[in-house]
């Protein structure tokens, strides 16, 4: 296994960098004008539909390329590569983050009025370094018809760029840390399947076939037919519809106590019909079984009458409630790894950690020296 990770990832060239960076740039871009201009929201859910684009785009044009020039085709780590660095970026450049951490930065000082009285409320409390105080410079972001690339701009962006680039580092390397920590126990012992990666994987790995899968190119062909006919309908009406979307189906439950389950909706997303083929087939079973349950709930709700108090039955506390119990079983479920890291990390590594991409005492001290960072950096924003 070592010999064949290391046969695999030998040979990640700097062009697979710098074409990382160039696709990195588009689906940054292509995320936030999905996200912020037409609510499309490609990251709410994972894999990230504009990265398998992106890496379904590149497959076949290396495909193209092995044929004609063999030698600077890429590699099945240099597409990994690619696909690693394309799925970090759509997780900072999305409404969550990136679209949501710019704008804040100069928000209180741009729409102070005497009215909301945010000079003498707010502007005491901000620090200088995480925010834009200048207003020629928000004047400019706000109201456009200006350029970046200018003094008084680059200098007024600098620091609170820096700052939170510095504090979302931190915290993404806590988070990769974390991960190496968990892998063994994921991969090895607990043996999870990955469904979220299946698809890239198998893309991305020459020897998978799936570009010469027969299967693939059908299920590929029915899906975009689909998009494609819906597509033609929003222009042309007069073409038909394929309902696959959400679909309310309250008029059909108008009385009591079955439209207490309402709103409900029913969708044939094709995409999400191929992934629960991907999934373990008890986690599939409780996607769907637990959602009919808490219909249910509201149903016999209804028929009885109970209701303590608003919120009744409490299903955010339900929730959390089952991330604890969960939380608490993989703990437990995990004890003997979880053993093996601490002695590791008091003693120092052993042979069997050799695979790890750290060690095991490495890890954990990166793990606490950011948590330390973050708390610190908390507490100096106020």
């Amino acid at each position: 296994m070592k010999t064949l990770r290391k046969n695999q990832f030998k040979k990640i060239r700097l062009r697979a960098f710098i074409l990382g960076i160039f696709l990195l740039s588009l689906n940054a871009h292509w995320t936030l004008i999905l996200e912020s201009v037409w609510y499309a929201w490609p990251t709410d859910a994972v894999p990230f539909s504009t990265v398998i684009f992106l890496i379904f785009f590149v497959g076949i044009l290396n495909i193209l390329v092995k044929k004609i020039a063999p030698k600077i085709a890429l590699n099945y780590g240099e597409i990994t590569t690619l696909y690693i660095m394309m799925s970090i970026s759509s997780g900072i450049a999305n409404w969550n983050m990136l679209a949501a951490a710019i704008p804040i930065t100069g928000h209180a000082f741009w729409f102070a009025t005497p009215e909301n009285e945010w000079k003498q409320l707010i502007w005491q409390h901000l620090p200088n370094w995480l925010t834009i105080w200048d207003h020629q410079v928000l004047r400019d972001y706000y109201e456009g018809k200006s350029s970046f690339l200018s003094k008084q701009h680059i200098w007024g962006w600098a620091l609170p760029v820096l700052a939170w680039t510095t504090f979302s580092s931190v915290f993404f390397s806590t988070m990769t840390l974390i991960s190496i920590l968990l892998r063994k126990q994921w991969t090895d012992h607990e043996r999870l399947t990955f469904p979220v990666i299946q698809m890239p994987g198998a893309m991305m790995n020459p020897k998978s076939g799936f570009f010469q899968s027969r299967l693939i190119w059908i299920g590929f062909a029915i899906s975009g037919t689909i998009v494609l006919i819906n597509g033609m309908h929003f222009f042309f009406p007069q073409i038909p519809y394929v309902p696959v979307k959400r679909q309310h189906i309250d008029r059909f439950f108008v009385e009591k106590p079955w439209n207490a389950a309402m709103p409900m909706k029913i969708s044939f997303y094709p995409f999400i019909i191929g992934l629960g083929f991907m999934m373990p087939l008890d986690l599939c079973f409780s996607a769907w079984f637990f959602y009919l349950l808490t219909r249910i709930e509201l149903v016999l709700i209804s028929a009885t009458g109970i209701r303590t108090s608003a919120g009744f039955p409490y299903f955010h506390q339900q929730m959390f409630g089952a991330m604890l119990v969960v939380f608490s079983f993989y703990l437990w479920n995990g004890r003997q790894h979880f053993k093996h890291v601490m002695i590791q990390t008091i003693h120092g590594p052993s042979q069997k950690d050799a695979l790890e991409p750290l060690s095991y005492r490495t890890t954990v001290i990166g793990v606490l020296i950011c948590f330390v960072f973050m708390i610190f950096f908390c507490v100096w924003m106020g």
